[in-house]
């Protein structure tokens, strides 16, 4: 310990500069790093707040959204492709409404039960009610349906008549993509049934998460039906080979 300090007094009475202080740079830079690590995640919410106020103003079919103290005009073309998704009714075609009848829930699930007896015997009210009803009270709530919108801008970027096949009524033309942009778009809020479950939220939408609503068994069967349903018809609605997975 001597011998470390005579050379200290030594090396700073020679008139040479002190040794720097590593440590201490360690600590200035670690303090610019989480300053900048703080700027940034401060950014990325700023952008993430702005844009879910976007995006729900346009599930809300407003003109206007204010962020800050800016009054930002929703594109017209966002509305206009939020329609579009919606008036093709492919999330009925692959979460019906209601199922009132042995055919109905044969094409909705064939693999749910093992016969055509089970079927007939089968409680259409307890699967409307227990399943699709809580499926339809949070999708129906509204949302930003941003992943079907954008799903569909991409697809007319490659060329594909979305605008066109879906004002004519023409579902079938574009079934592929609808199926792909509908799949995330019920997958996603069936996420957000269990993770607000999980989480222990206590409003969706403006509303009681559906584990209040609904109670806790019905949001995590309703949840896993969401993840499951838009899968079955992937055969059907994925009609060319090279875009299939093989299993």
């Amino acid at each position: 310990m001597t011998l470390a300090f005579d050379e200290k007094v030594k090396t700073k009475g020679s008139g040479s500069q002190p040794p720097e202080d590593d440590d201490e740079d360690d600590v200035k830079d670690d303090q610019k790093s989480t300053s900048s690590l703080r700027d940034k995640n401060f950014f990325e919410k700023k952008l993430a707040s702005a844009a879910e106020k976007v995006f729900a103003a346009v599930a809300n079919d407003d003109d206007k959204v204010g962020i800050g103290n800016t009054q930002i005009v929703i594109p017209g073309f966002m509305k206009t492709y939020c329609k579009l998704f919606e008036d093709s009714g492919i999330m009925q075609a692959l979460l019906p409404r209601k199922i009132n009848s042995t055919q109905e829930l044969q094409q909705f699930n064939p693999y749910l039960l093992d016969g055509e007896a089970d079927y007939d015997e089968a409680d259409f009210e307890g699967i409307n009610e227990g399943f699709l009803e809580p499926a339809y009270d949070l999708l129906d709530a509204g949302g930003k349906r941003w992943r079907p919108v954008l799903g569909l801008m991409f697809a007319e970027c490659f060329g594909r008549d979305i605008r066109e096949s879906i004002e004519k009524g023409d579902f079938e033309h574009n079934n592929d993509i609808l199926y792909a942009c509908a799949i995330t778009e019920i997958i996603h809020n069936g996420s957000l049934i269990a993770d607000d479950l999980e989480d222990k939220s206590l409003m969706r939408r403006g509303m009681p998460c559906t584990y209040i609503k609904y109670g806790v068994d019905y949001a995590v069967n309703t949840s896993t039906l969401m993840y499951i349903a838009p899968i079955i018809p992937l055969d059907k609605d994925i009609k060319d080979a090279d875009k299939k997975q093989k299993f």
